[in-house]
C-alpha cells in the first residue's frame, strides 16, 4: 500500500497475470473504502494507456454504496479532506488547530478520523474559513435516474 496524500492510498494486487489496482482508497475509521478502481492490462510496461482504464462507478462512492444522502456525504468528505490538507500543510496538531481557530481539538480529531456525522456542511466550511481557506461551491442539479414523481394534491 503506497500513500498518495493524506489518508489516500494506492493498493496494487496481482490478478491473473495483470495487476488489479485500487487507485484511490481512503481509510474511514477502521474501514478502508475503495473510491476508484481499475484493472491494469497494459502490455506496454508500467504506464497504462488511458483507453485501457476500465472505470466503474457514479463518481460518488457514497451513491455507489447505496447511502441515502450520498451527495451531502460526498461534499462533507471533500470538505473534511481539505481541512486535513490545511492541517498537514501548516503542520498543525489538533491542539494547535484549536489554539489557532478556537474550534475544539476533539472536532479536529473527529474530522481526521472521518467521523463526520456531527458536522453540517456549513460547519465544515466555517472550519476551513478559520484555517485561512475560502470555499467556492458550484451546484449542478440533475434529475436522478429512475426517480419517480412525487404525488401532488
Amino acid at each position: 500500500m503506497h500513500g498518495m496524500g493524506s489518508g489516500v492510498f494506492e493498493i496494487a494486487l496481482p490478478f491473473r497475470g495483470d495487476a488489479f489496482r485500487v487507485v484511490y482508497a481512503v481509510q474511514l475509521g477502521d474501514e478502508i473504502w475503495a473510491v476508484h478502481a481499475f484493472q491494469r492490462k497494459s502490455t506496454q510496461g508500467i504506464k497504462t494507456p488511458k483507453h485501457e482504464l476500465d472505470l466503474r462507478g457514479s463518481g460518488n462512492v457514497f451513491r455507489d454504496l447505496g447511502h441515502k444522502n450520498a451527495d451531502c456525504e460526498q461534499l462533507k468528505a471533500i470538505l473534511a479532506a481539505d481541512i486535513i490538507k490545511a492541517l498537514d500543510r501548516d503542520g498543525l496538531s489538533v491542539r494547535a488547530a484549536h489554539a489557532r481557530t478556537g474550534i475544539a481539538a476533539a472536532d479536529f480529531s473527529r474530522i481526521r478520523n472521518a467521523d463526520l456525522g456531527r458536522f453540517t456542511i456549513d460547519r465544515l466550511i466555517s472550519i476551513l474559513n478559520r484555517l485561512g481557506s475560502r470555499v467556492e461551491v458550484q451546484v449542478t442539479v440533475r434529475r436522478a435516474t429512475g426517480a419517480g414523481r412525487a404525488a401532488t394534491a
